[in-house]
């Protein structure tokens, strides 16, 4: 698993042995895998204080972004088939997602999947803004728009997050965006476990910066695939980040 702490305001490696493969399709571990890491270091001893999931969203159909498009039924299957893996984790969980549709019925779906929280509709979901920062990497809708027309959407993302092009313009700075709500969410958090979920152009980012840089999307043109995303470990100062997926892979 991979291991890094925070020091100052970036993720640093505390020695040479972080194992992550440099291979793409072994980094993802699925949420299962995670949650058995946490029980594993639970039973000799070391607990961590908090664990945090923050996701991309469930399927939706296939070229509808609005607010108010809902998952489709397989994107219910797979929400409550990611919840059902995380049964094992001990204590409470917490649900938060954006104020989409589909970011709600995400959540609300991996509750019931889970099964041991009960909330009511996905209009019980809290929002993810009550705990964290916003993990928004776009600075301005003019130049990103500029951006997209010039070299597509796929080259405009992969430019920004590996080589920083567009920074201070149609960006934010991708570590201070990554690390302010990475801070937040460690500390507003109040219950030992949590799930976040929230949209593409939020999650991919976090995921890059986060892992600095050892997933490359850019391999096959690839994306961040729907429930992926990354797990937060902490015990104390020494936060621990996973990459994590819900489904068979962590890309598409």
């Amino acid at each position: 698993m991979g291991r890094l702490t925070i020091e100052g305001k970036k993720l640093v490696y505390p020695n040479k042995n972080y194992n992550i493969s440099s291979m793409k399709k072994h980094m993802f571990s699925s949420m299962k895998n995670v949650a058995d890491y946490v029980i594993e270091n639970k039973n000799a001893g070391n607990e961590f204080d908090k664990v945090i999931f923050v996701v991309r969203h469930s399927i939706r159909p296939r070229d509808d972004w609005s607010n108010t498009v809902k998952l489709t039924p397989l994107g219910v299957h797979g929400a409550e088939r990611a919840g059902k893996s995380l049964c094992s984790l001990p204590g409470e969980m917490s649900y938060y997602s954006t104020n989409t549709t589909r970011t709600r019925e995400t959540a609300y779906y991996m509750s019931t999947g889970r099964h041991i929280e009960y909330l009511p509709s996905p209009a019980d979901v809290k929002d993810i803004y009550s705990v964290g920062t916003d993990l928004n990497y776009i600075k301005d809708q003019k130049q990103y728009d500029y951006l997209l027309k010039l070299k597509g959407y796929n080259a405009t993302w992969y430019e920004y997050m590996y080589d920083g092009i567009g920074t201070d313009t149609a960006f934010n700075n991708i570590e201070t965006v990554s690390m302010d709500f990475i801070r937040s969410v460690i500390e507003k958090t109040n219950t030992q476990n949590n799930i976040l979920v929230s949209h593409d152009q939020n999650v991919m980012p976090l995921v890059v910066y986060s892992l600095n840089k050892l997933i490359d999307f850019r391999i096959n043109n690839s994306w961040l695939n729907y429930l992926s995303g990354i797990a937060i470990l902490q015990k104390g100062n020494v936060i621990s980040i996973i990459p994590t997926t819900g489904l068979i892979t962590g890309y598409n």
